[in-house]
């Protein structure tokens, strides 16, 4: 018996999220936070994790967490789903959404696993191309979302550290009769969020994640925002005990130490700020200016050859040539000073 009788075609004929990757010293190539989390606060999480009874379930849908994140928002638990990172949300919202005949509309370039998720559904993806600075045709992106069930925007945008105003956005969602997601994965960087917005309008949701200022990236944690009714369909969507309990007691530790975080965002800004500048003193090179804790650049040996040519070195960066608009760009993660400093010795080896 063939595959093609046993899984569904969508599945057969798409492609499987792949990161390329090398054997590195330095990572700098999926927008993590360099600075891992101190002893003291480990000890704290594993301590707890040690006086807690492993041969039982977890809450089944993690309350007390969700009280705790709504408690840092301003909202109430009612309006928190939490999942094993942000996608894990993404994925219960795509299913609770889209199925053949109905559309996602997005961004190109962003984040593939929205067009992913929709194409496992069945689901036709439309796409808003940025233009060749990565701006958006506001225009052009209010017009689709007329016509589509599903808009996600990742706001600041992967791979192209660009942010939407939040008055465009607030177009978008009045101007739908669609869900309107908006990934803040990044937010933190910019300081700017809609958070705001969610009060008065029912149709959107915004996603978080612990996987990037938080340090969080192994445990795989992330939330999103919405409405209470809302909350209630997609957190159908959601498997049954879905929060592991590591997974939660790191997550509440983190947030009842904002402090910590706060230090780690103020000083990613001031590294990044310093690399971009760096990186455009030399020849060769343009470093765009980013909202994130990444940038993209645009470089005069092609993004393959960059690749592999830092790759010897140990330093893994992003090749994102082949998304739409990026064909002569890598993306850089910010680094430690010290890594940051290994980068642009081996870029300037290249002059």
């Amino acid at each position: 018996m063939k595959i093609k009788n046993w899984i569904k075609p969508e599945i057969i004929s798409q492609s499987a999220y792949k990161v390329k990757t090398l054997k590195y010293k330095i990572k700098l190539n999926q927008n993590e936070n360099p600075f891992d989390i101190s002893e003291d606060l480990k000890n704290q999480i594993t301590n707890e994790l040690k006086l807690s009874s492993w041969n039982r379930y977890p809450e089944l849908t993690a309350q007390n967490l969700r009280e705790e994140i709504a408690r840092i928002n301003g909202l109430e638990h009612g309006n928190i789903v939490v999942g094993k990172g942000s996608n894990e949300v993404l994925q219960a919202i795509s299913v609770a959404c889209l199925e053949r005949g109905k559309s996602l509309l997005t961004l190109a370039p962003t984040f593939s696993i929205y067009q992913m998720l929709a194409e496992q559904h069945g689901a036709d993806t439309n796409f808003c191309l940025l233009d060749k600075d990565f701006k958006l045709d506001q225009i052009e992106l209010i017009r689709k979302a007329g016509k589509a069930n599903l808009i996600i925007l990742c706001n600041p945008n992967s791979p192209t550290a660009t942010k939407i105003d939040k008055n465009n956005i607030l177009d978008v969602i009045t101007s739908t009769n669609g869900l309107v997601v908006i990934d803040e994965a990044y937010f933190e960087f910019c300081n700017e969020s809609c958070i705001d917005l969610l009060y008065e309008n029912k149709n959107l949701i915004i996603t978080r994640t612990f996987s990037k200022i938080f340090g969080l990236a192994a445990f795989r944690g992330g939330y999103a925002m919405m409405s209470r009714s809302l909350a209630e369909q997609i957190q159908k969507c959601m498997l049954p005990f879905n929060m592991d309990l590591p997974t939660s007691i790191a997550m509440s530790t983190l947030i009842n130490n904002p402090n910590i975080i706060n230090k780690y965002t103020s000083e990613i800004i001031k590294l990044r700020d310093k690399l971009i500048s760096d990186v455009n003193k030399i020849d060769g090179f343009e470093a765009l200016s980013s909202c994130t804790n990444f940038f993209l650049v645009k470089s005069k040996i092609c993004p393959k050859n960059l690749f592999n040519y830092l790759g010897e070195r140990g330093i893994l960066i992003r090749d994102v040539s082949n998304y739409p608009g990026c064909k002569d760009f890598v993306r850089i993660s910010v680094g430690s000073t010290s890594e940051n400093h290994e980068l642009l010795e081996a870029l300037e080896e290249l002059q």
